[in-house]
């Protein structure tokens, strides 16, 4: 009998009967089979129980993009273990905190992180067992590949429920400690379907994945759930490797945020591959400059580019819709399925249609609480509705459109600056590449605009121009007071410009360079 699929570890198991002889993932050499898959993701459930991991035990994993990432994401439902994926980008401290937090049983790494492992070890408190893949392991270190090796590969039994943890996502912490955002099986599925439907997902497509896993982009693995299409695995973004494989593989889709698609266009080989089999990119993260995705679509004009929105708490909460992206760019599109949206003032009263509020949403995609915490998950998600902190307006149509968070409001002389409007008219200026606006001390208003700046390749461009291109654009209240530029803004781990460091490094000081 072929049961019904409820969890990540049925996934798996269907696509091996359906689609046995469908390559799943590839990595360079390495090309898996969804059997083959499925196998690999049974021998490494049955070697992690033999280690005494017992259903809702945290497993966690500290690598970069690699296949075995997703074996590991797909065994771990089997034994109804949860993965805690976490971020190679993190300190030490941060590292080891959130293992200590989820109080995770085993600890896998790739080779390149031995280092790191030996630092974080000795305040690591309920690790049982270390598990390394690529290379040698050190004395009572584990081999990956010698425990899958030869291992069980039966299904094992007996099968979580729906309901179950099956996932925990760690914040960015840009606000304090990282907190682990809790998936259960059945919102990951939603999720899956979600993307399914609105993205138009065929049998036939083939992802590459580029942006790393350990966060919301490991949602663009759950197609998998839903037609067992193949997955293509880089270990990091290189603009001229991704569109040799987008060639080399017939890649039909990735995900992308904005920088990694500009970086893509600048790349001077992309004019020589055949793309002809990229159909869909999927972007999110930061606005879109203007520039970019109307170059995009000149470029490539049988790929469609869809903006979405998602957080680590709520995977996917709307979405650009292809058909309508020409005359809706710069919205984030509207609710995904199954997705209840609303605009709230300060009151959490609904905003009218066209005014500003707090996003808040509501489906069986959003992520249960964050783990261990419950203080926290009360006030993030009252009544059932996740509050996301960023605000937006609804068209006539009822497409979004974000302006900003709510903790990125400059506020001036009793004004509300939203961040994201400043940055969306720097982004017109032909001479900027990337830009951030933050708020600095002002001895009269409170806090004053500053943008941060990096220019395109070449471009010259010098402070008062900026203030004088704003001043034509913006209200008096909103224009920049002072310009900062750099040659590159320091990103996050998934790419997005990270404005904590950018406050910490710009929010005091004067102009320190200019183009000229």
């Amino acid at each position: 009998m072929h049961k019904a699929v409820q969890t990540l570890g049925d996934v798996v198991l269907r696509n091996a009967r359906h689609f046995p002889k469908r390559e799943a993932v590839v990595q360079g050499d390495v090309r898996l089979t969804h059997a083959d898959l499925n196998t690999r993701a049974n021998r490494l459930a049955h070697a992690l129980r033999g280690l005494g991991v017992r259903p809702g035990d945290r497993v966690a994993l500290l690598a970069r993009n690699d296949y075995r990432f997703v074996e590991i994401y797909f065994a771990l439902p089997k034994i109804g273990a949860i993965f805690a994926p976490l971020s190679f980008w993190a300190s030490s401290s941060e590292l080891v905190y959130m293992l200590n937090h989820c109080s995770a049983r085993v600890l896998i790494v790739s080779g390149a992180y031995l280092e790191t492992l030996e630092t974080i070890r000795p305040d690591v408190k309920y690790v049982r067992h270390f598990i390394v893949y690529d290379g040698v392991p050190p004395p009572a270190l584990l081999a990956y590949d010698g425990m899958l090796n030869g291992g069980d590969d039966s299904e094992p039994e007996p099968r979580p429920s729906p309901g179950d943890d099956t996932l925990i996502l760690f914040t960015s912490g840009s606000t304090g400690q990282a907190k682990g955002a809790v998936y259960t099986h059945q919102a990951l599925l939603h999720t899956a379907n979600a993307m399914a439907l609105e993205y138009g997902v065929r049998e036939s497509d083939i992802t590459l994945h580029f942006l790393p896993l350990f966060s919301s982009n490991l949602e663009h693995l759950l197609p998998l759930a839903y037609a067992g299409t193949s997955h293509v695995i880089l270990p990091r973004f290189d603009a001229a490797l991704v569109w040799e494989t987008v060639e080399r593989e017939r890649v039909t889709h990735f995900d992308a945020v904005p920088t990694t698609m500009r970086l893509l266009l600048q790349e001077p080989s992309m004019e020589r591959r055949d793309l002809s089999s990229l159909r869909l990119v999927t972007y999110a993260s930061e606005p879109m400059p203007p520039a970019t995705i109307t170059r995009w679509l000149e470029s490539l004009p049988h790929c469609q580019a869809v903006q979405f929105y998602g957080m680590i708490e709520f995977l996917c909460i709307t979405a650009q819709q292809p058909w309508a992206q020409l005359g809706k760019l710069g919205t984030v599109g509207r609710p995904h399925v199954g997705t209840d949206v609303r605009l709230v003032d300060e009151k959490g009263d609904d905003v009218p249609t066209g005014e500003i509020g707090e996003v808040i949403a509501r489906s069986p995609c959003g992520m249960r609480g964050f783990w261990d915490d419950p203080q926290a998950t009360a006030l993030a998600v009252p009544d059932g509705w996740i509050l996301t902190g960023d605000l937006g307006r609804f068209d006539g149509d009822g497409y979004l459109t974000l302006v900003g968070r709510k903790k990125d409001i400059i506020k001036s002389g009793g004004m509300g600056i939203p961040a994201a409007e400043v940055e969306g008219v720097i982004y017109e200026h032909s001479a900027v590449s990337e830009v951030a606006v933050i708020g600095i001390p002002d001895p009269d208003f409170g806090e004053s605009v500053r943008a941060v700046v990096a220019l395109k390749p070449g471009a010259r461009l010098t402070e008062q121009e900026l203030l004088g291109f704003c001043a034509e654009r913006l209200a008096g209240y909103k224009r920049p007071r002072s310009v900062v530029f750099l040659d590159v803004l320091p990103k996050t781990g998934i790419g997005k410009i990270a404005k904590k460091v950018l406050q910490d490094q710009c929010g005091g000081r004067a102009n320190v360079r200019t183009s000229d």
